[in-house]
Parts: structure tokens; C-alpha cells; sequence
């Protein structure tokens, strides 16, 4: 196989020697180049983009699950009125007190809108009071677990369920009312998920198409942008959603209606609620697909132009060399056509042949040095071609530095995102603790000399100025951060200015090179002009054995005979410059042979035509025999 491999390679032309493997090699070098660029850039994407996705899952189930506790607090605290108690007894004292008790729940639930319904529960079951009369002596809660558990003393929530008034998705808190040491009833707060999913749910986005979705135990979904799978879809139909409710918190892949996606969840302790942010897997490779095409684009582009630069470059050598042969063509041609009319006389045929050797020597000597200067023309193109090389990795460090700028830079935005999202956050908690404050001056003026009992109410306070103090924490860590991406930044914009100056260097050392090459070039042109003094010195050789009366038959053989080596010597640099096959001075081989094969005949007296050449000055005709040059 090796040999018919170097059997084919023989065969090639100078031209295709050059171009095949500069180009082979460069293709798999931009090819390397590419794919390490690509899978590089495609895992720090895919990390970036989970990191986000954790922290906005994290964010929301935060949210979710102080809301949760919000509103647990909200039912503990209205059930503590005394006129919630006051109605529940069974006296005339209690059934006046459910008419008032009714419009406080209507008030409450004016205003905060979370709530669909407040109810009065008793320990039947039965409904005594609520903000919509219309719930009374209408539903029968004793068989409810939330509503048992309430009623062994302890603040309980149940699963989401369609309203049956409004056909939402809702779900109730329940709070014992104590009377003494007894618990007298159940105060029971249904809220409306619509309402915390678009304060909590709907407003996130993950691209063009992320979202966020709740899903109750079970499976069920309770939260989602979809209001069609609200209460509909059960994830746990599903692989991936058994997935997710079995391992409760983690991040994963997975296709759903016919879309790979990304998702990162998390569960609310408080109630086992599965908070997920997912987000297309296409869009957010979408970058790094841009990336992939732009580089197979720059790696066809560096493939043409190195074509075109190297052909150009062979071209430029390979044309010489052809005139040449030619032009040694022509002149073997000549030689053989001359050799039938040489005889003329022995003596001085004897004497033309020992001029003629020593003009072929020197002709020898000058086309070994020609050989050693197209070597180190050689050596000079393989000395370019590293640098060339060297060259390209410094690019390629260049853009890799330009690359990890482009990251920083993006990380630096991200940075300033939570930045927002942390203040806003502070803004949020600044809010809800005047609401508390407020609310627990209203309390504190109802109750008079009972406000102790709001102590709840300040301690929330508290603990809401502390998660303030916590978050302003969080936001000069983020800032600090911020400032020192930024300075990364700036270093690497130093080390891509200085990869670029390592690029400058090795062009400098190309162009030196190149000079090189023109000054080998220039000894090869006055080497070729000593061939042309030798075979001048054999033109006048042949001017004086032509006038010679005698023809020497042996001096003509051994002509031929050096007529032959010329044509093999010119045929051997023909294959290796235009491959095997080249037929582009093949009719004056054939020439040759024929001229070659012609009978020497024995004359005297007329000269020999006149062989003219057009190489560096040899088509001038020579001089007339008896002439001086």
C-alpha cells in the first residue's frame, strides 16, 4: 500500500505537491480550532444559563414560601378577635355577633386580595359567618383534613381545588379560635392562586420562551402561564415529573411537547409545593450555533485564500522552470541534428570532443548549484510555512483572550441584574413592614388596653428590618463582584493586544523569508547564465569541427550519446515539476528521437544551421563559422 501511495504521489505535479498538504493541514488545524471553540463555549453557556435558572427558581420559591407564611400569619392573627369568638357561641349574644363578624371578614378581605372568601367555621363544620353570605349553610368543612387539623390546635392549609363559587384555583388556611382553654371554632381564609401566581410566577421569563411553573403534592399543576394546565396536567403522567417530585429539588433535561428544555427546581418546605423555572434548550444554544457557523465560515475563507497564495506562489516557480526545459529541449534537439554533420574531420573532432567534455562539465557543476539553491529555496518555504503556523495560534489566543472577555463582560451584567433583583427585594420587605406597622396600630387602637397581645406583630416587624439589613448585605457583595469582573476585563483586553503584537512578529520574520528566497533566486539566474557560457564554448566547438574535411562517425555517436543523458536529465525535471503524464513538450521529445535515430553521414565543406535559443540571451544567432564571439 505504501508503494502505491508513493506511486501516486510521484505522479503529482509540482503545484499539487505544494497545495495538498498546506491546505489538508490547514483544514485540520481551523477544524481542531473550531470544535474546541464550539464544545468550550457550549459549557460555559449551559453553565451561565443554569446558574441563572437556579437563582431565579431560588428567588421564587423564597417568595412563594414567604408569602405562604404571610398569610399564615394573617389567618392567626384575625382569628385571636374576640368577636370571631363571640359568634360561635350558640346564644342569642352569638347569633347577634355573626352579622358584625360578617362584615369584618368582608372588610378584611377588601382589603387584602389574596383572599376569595373568609369564613366563620364552627366545630360542626358549618359556616356561621363568611364575606360572601352566599357560602352559608352551603358547604360542611368537618370532614376536611386541613379543617381537623385546625381543630386540634395547630394552623393548617389544604391542597388547591377549584372555588366553588368562582371555579379558580384556591386553596384554604385554617386557624383555631380559642375561648379560654378550649377551641371554640375554625376561622378559614381560602386564597386565590391566580393572585399570588401573577405576583410570583407570571412575571418570570427565561428568554423568549422560559417560564415558571407550582406544583401542588401529587404532581398537579396549581401555577402556570398556561391557564389550560392549571388544575388540568399532572406531571406525574410524565417521566420527568416523577423525576422531579421523587428527587424535590435539582436541575435536569427533559422534552416536552416536542421541546427539549432545561429546568432547575426547588420545594417549599412549608407545604411541599415543587417551584420549576424551565427554558428551551435551542434558545439557549442559539450562540453557540451562531458561533459553530461563523467559524466553519472563516475556516472555508482561510482554506480558499491559502489556495490562492499558494497557487500563486507555485505558479510564479513552476513558469520559469517550464521556459527552461524548453529552451534545453531545443537545444538537445539542435545538438542531434548537428551530430550527422560533425565528421568532417577526425583530428579535429578528437579535439571538439575534449572541448565539448569540459563545456559539459561546467554545464554539470552549474546545474548542481542550481539543485542546491532550489533546496534552500525549499528550506525557506518550510521555515515560512512554521511561522505561518506560529502565527495562527497566536489568533487563535487572541480570540480565545477576546472570547473569555466576552464572558466576563456578560457575567458583569448578570451581576447587576441581582443587583436589582436584591434591592427590589428591599423595597418589597420596606413595604410589607409598613403594611405590619400599620396594622398593628389599628389592632393596638381596637383592643386598647389588651395591644399587648400584638407583640406578634412587632417581633414580624423585626424580623422583616433584619431580612432589609440582610439583603442590603448581599447587594455590596454583588457590587464587589461587579468591580472585580471588571478589572478581569481589563485584562484580557491587554493580553489580546499583546497576542496581536506576536502576530506583527512573526509577519516581520515571513516578509524576511521571502527576501531570502528572491536572493536564492537571483544566484539561480547567474547560474543559469554560466550554462549559457558553456554551451556557447560547445557552439563554437561544433563551428570548428564543421570545418573540418572530415567527418569522425565515432565523434558523432558519442554526441548522440550526450544528446541522450541531456534529454533524460531534462525528462526527469519535467516529472518532477509537472508530474508524470506532462505533455507539454512531448513533441520535441519525439522530435528528438527521430533527429537522434537519423544514419550519421560523412560530408565536407558546408557548416552547420545556426541553433538559436531564448533563454537569457541565447536567441541571438551565433556567430557565422570563422567569426569571433
Amino acid at each position: 500500500m505504501n508503494e502505491g501511495v508513493k506511486a501516486m504521489f510521484s505522479k503529482l505535479g509540482l503545484r499539487t505537491k505544494f497545495l495538498v498538504p498546506v491546505i489538508c493541514l490547514i483544514i485540520l488545524g481551523m477544524g481542531t480550532s473550531a470544535l474546541i471553540s464550539y464544545y468550550r463555549a457550549k459549557t460555559a453557556l449551559v453553565s451561565a444559563i443554569s446558574g441563572q435558572l437556579t437563582q431565579v427558581t431560588e428567588s421564587a420559591m423564597i417568595n412563594i414560601s414567604s408569602w405562604l407564611s404571610d398569610r399564615k400569619l394573617d389567618v392567626s392573627n384575625w382569628s385571636k378577635q374576640p368577636i370571631f369568638a363571640s359568634a360561635l357561641k350558640d346564644t342569642f349574644v352569638g347569633q347577634a355577633a355573626r352579622k358584625p363578624a360578617a362584615q369584618q371578614l368582608a372588610e378584611m378581605k377588601k382589603d387584602y386580595i389574596y383572599y376569595e372568601n373568609l369564613c366563620l367555621v364552627a366545630r360542626t363544620g358549618d359556616i356561621l359567618a363568611a364575606s360572601d353570605e352566599t357560602l352559608i349553610g352551603k358547604l360542611n368543612l368537618k370532614e376536611a383534613k386541613h379543617f381537623q387539623t385546625a381543630l386540634e390546635g395547630n394552623i393548617s392549609s389544604s391542597e388547591v381545588s377549584k372555588s366553588p363559587v368562582t371555579g379558580n384555583p384556591v386553596f384554604s388556611i385554617a386557624a383555631p379560635i380559642r375561648e379560654k382553654d378550649s377551641i371554640t371554632g375554625v376561622l378559614l381564609g381560602m386564597l386565590d392562586m391566580s393572585a399570588m401566581s401573577k405576583q410570583f410566577v407570571e412575571p418570570i421569563k427565561v428568554g423568549k420562551s422560559g417560564y415558571a411553573y407550582v406544583m401542588q403534592r401529587g404532581g398537579m399543576t396549581i401555577a402556570h402561564p398556561d391557564k389550560s394546565k392549571v388544575l388540568q396536567m399532572n406531571i406525574q403522567q410524565f417521566d420527568f415529573g416523577k423525576e422531579m417530585m421523587a428527587k424535590e429539588n435539582g436541575a435536569m433535561e427533559y422534552t416536552f411537547e416536542g421541546m427539549d428544555k432545561m429546568a432547575v427546581f426547588r420545594t417549599v418546605k412549608e407545604n411541599g409545593w415543587l417551584v420549576g423555572v424551565g427554558a428551551s434548550t435551542a434558545e439557549i444554544l442559539s450562540p453557540v450555533r451562531d458561533l459553530g457557523y461563523a467559524n466553519v465560515v472563516v475556516t472555508i475563507l482561510a482554506v480558499v485564500l491559502a489556495g490562492i497564495i499558494m497557487l500563486l506562489l507555485v505558479r510564479s516557480i513552476i513558469k520559469p522552470l517550464y521556459r527552461m526545459m524548453e529552451s534545453l529541449k531545443r537545444s538537445a534537439l539542435q545538438v542531434a541534428m548537428g551530430s550527422g554533420q560533425i565528421a568532417s574531420s577526425s583530428q579535429s573532432l578528437a579535439e571538439g570532443a575534449s572541448e565539448q567534455a569540459a563545456s559539459l562539465e561546467e554545464t554539470s557543476s552549474s546545474l548542481e548549484e542550481m539543485s542546491s539553491m532550489t533546496i534552500k529555496n525549499a528550506e525557506n518555504s518550510s521555515q515560512a510555512d512554521g511561522l505561518m503556523k506560529e502565527a495562527n495560534r497566536v489568533v487563535l489566543t487572541a480570540n480565545d483572550s477576546m472570547g473569555k472577555l466576552t464572558v466576563s463582560m456578560d457575567q458583569i451584567s448578570k451581576a447587576s441584574e441581582e443587583t436589582s433583583k436584591i434591592i427590589k427585594t428591599i423595597d418589597e420587605i420596606a413595604f410589607q413592614t409598613n403594611l405590619l406597622a400599620l396594622n398593628a396600630a389599628v389592632e393596638a387602637a381596637r383592643a386598647g388596653e389588651a395591644g399587648a397581645g400584638f407583640a406578634v406583630v412587632a417581633d414580624e416587624v423585626r424580623n422583616l428590618a433584619l431580612r432589609a439589613a440582610e439583603a442590603a448585605h448581599n447587594t455590596a457583595i454583588l457590587i464587589e463582584g461587579t468591580l472585580k469582573k471588571v478589572s478581569e476585563g481589563s485584562g484580557l483586553v491587554k493580553g489580546t493586544n499583546e497576542a496581536f503584537t506576536e502576530v506583527a512578529k512573526s509577519t516581520s520574520k515571513v516578509g524576511e523569508l521571502v527576501a531570502e528566497i528572491a536572493a536564492a533566486s537571483q544566484e539561480q539566474a547567474q547560474g543559469i547564465e554560466q550554462v549559457n557560457k558553456a554551451v556557447s564554448e560547445m557552439d563554437k566547438v561544433v563551428q570548428q569541427v564543421a570545418a573540418n574535411a572530415e567527418e569522425s562517425a565515432s565523434a558523432s555517436e558519442e554526441m548522440n550519446n550526450q544528446a541522450g543523458k541531456m534529454k533524460a536529465v531534462v525528462e526527469e525535471l519535467v516529472s518532477l515539476v509537472g508530474g508524470a503524464g506532462n505533455g507539454q513538450i512531448e513533441e520535441a521529445d519525439s522530435t528528438l528521437q527521430s533527429e537522434s535515430s537519423t544514419p550519421v553521414k560523412r560530408h565536407t565543406g558546408s557548416a552547420l544551421p545556426v541553433p538559436r535559443n531564448t533563454r537569457n540571451g541565447i536567441g541571438k544567432q551565433l556567430p557565422a563559422r570563422g567569426e569571433t564571439f
